[in-house]
């Protein structure tokens, strides 16, 4: 018999408590694949996003408007690209239970700004010769059902049109997709100046604005000139990088890597403390086998390889068990969340870094017990036996 087997034939000497081990280690492993992937959610995607785009929102947050002349001014200065603008519509979709991301924005300058969303040439040459056009969001169309051409009545949760209904009625010009995990496939993207026209408030009003730079290095000051051609106004500005807006947005909940590795890591000591438990008690119970062991010519290291080997093989077997089910879950529930958490995935460093776990976890589990083992007298141990 190989070490390998009789390592196996050793763990499996006592199942049940083999067993229950292994299912700790299992449920650990699946917990630290759903909260890795949580944290890649909250945190994970803000490092796809670059920082070529600036965005301005009113100095006092995203709720009040800024004017819509703002525009001109920011196109006008130095290290600016393009300006386009965006206004949070809230929609649904027959009843507010259905939410769907409904974002009024300008013809010319959005999507070539955001190089990330893809959407067919034809499609939105289309929506922008439809004034009640709308561009869907890849997820949300198939989950409708919709495709280009239907008529689709939006409800807003926060405009009105003059007559006081809150539907607004658009064509499905096109459908996007998206080349970066950052960015949804579930938002309606439909026209600035057809909400403008319409809406019985706020009118000649924007709710941000992005700007692109011709050099991403300049991001700092030129949000800094922004805000500063706004100074002292009646609505003053704060601008900065998608990234750090992003970054900004995601802190309101609370340090979520911080909240996440203190959870891992409370499951992870009570998972270490269970396994060493067992292989304690297991080199216990052990104590005549492994000095008849050394009797017949296996070494003190070869005892320790031993120990250690059956550590590592346990922990290896849960662990594996539990990434492996972590992984398919977290895709699962990846398809469920996209419309909140579009960065939800587990991924390939984090598996890594849970094989590294591990197998530090089994390395550390088993240390004690195998230096014991090692360290065994043969006439001491056949007389505690």
């Amino acid at each position: 018999m190989t070490i390998t087997g009789l390592m196996w034939a050793n763990l499996w000497r006592r199942r049940t408590r083999t067993i229950f081990t292994v299912l700790s280690v299992f449920v650990a492993f699946l917990l630290f694949s759903v909260l890795a992937a949580t944290r890649q959610a909250f945190v994970g995607g803000i490092d796809l996003i670059g920082n070529e785009r600036l965005l301005t929102i009113h100095k006092s947050g995203l709720i009040f408007s800024l004017p819509i002349a703002y525009r001109n001014r920011i196109r006008n200065l130095e290290g600016v690209d393009s300006v386009s603008i965006g206004v949070w519509m809230q929609g649904y979709y027959q009843e507010p239970r259905n939410f769907v991301p409904l974002i009024a924005v300008d013809d010319d300058a959005y999507f070539p700004m955001y190089r990330e969303i893809v959407v067919p040439p034809e499609q939105l040459a289309a929506w922008r010769s439809e004034r009640t056009g709308a561009i869907v969001g890849k997820t949300v169309a198939e989950r409708r059902g919709w495709k280009p051409g239907d008529a689709v009545p939006l409800r807003s949760g926060i405009y009105r049109k003059e007559g006081g209904s809150n539907t607004w009625d658009f064509q499905i010009s096109g459908i996007y997709d998206v080349s970066n995990k950052a960015f949804d496939t579930e938002s309606v993207m439909v026209h600035y100046e057809y909400l403008n026209e319409s809406r019985s408030f706020d009118r000649d009003n924007v709710g941000w604005y992005i700007t692109r730079l011709k050099d991403p290095n300049r991001a700092a000051e030129v949000a800094v000139a922004i805000d500063e051609l706004f100074a002292n106004s009646p609505r003053e500005t704060k601008t900065s990088s998608e990234k750090a807006f992003a970054e900004s947005f995601t802190s309101q909940v609370g340090d979520v890597g911080a909240i996440v590795t203190y959870v891992v890591s409370a499951v992870l000591l009570s998972m270490l403390i269970v396994t060493a438990s067992t292989m304690g008690q297991a080199i216990r119970e052990r104590t005549a086998e492994l000095a008849v062991l050394k009797a017949i010519g296996f070494s003190a290291q070869r005892v320790l390889a031993l120990v250690l080997g059956e550590s590592l093989l346990m922990t290896a077997f849960g662990a594996l068990l539990g990434l492996g089910l972590g992984y398919l879950l977290c895709r699962a529930m990846s398809q469920q969340l996209t419309q909140y958490m579009p960065a939800f995935w587990l991924t390939g460093s984090a598996v890594a870094v849970g094989a590294g776990i591990a197998v530090a976890l089994g390395f550390i589990a088993g240390a004690w017990p195998a230096y014991r083992a090692m360290r065994m007298r043969m006439v001491d141990a056949l007389r505690e036996a």
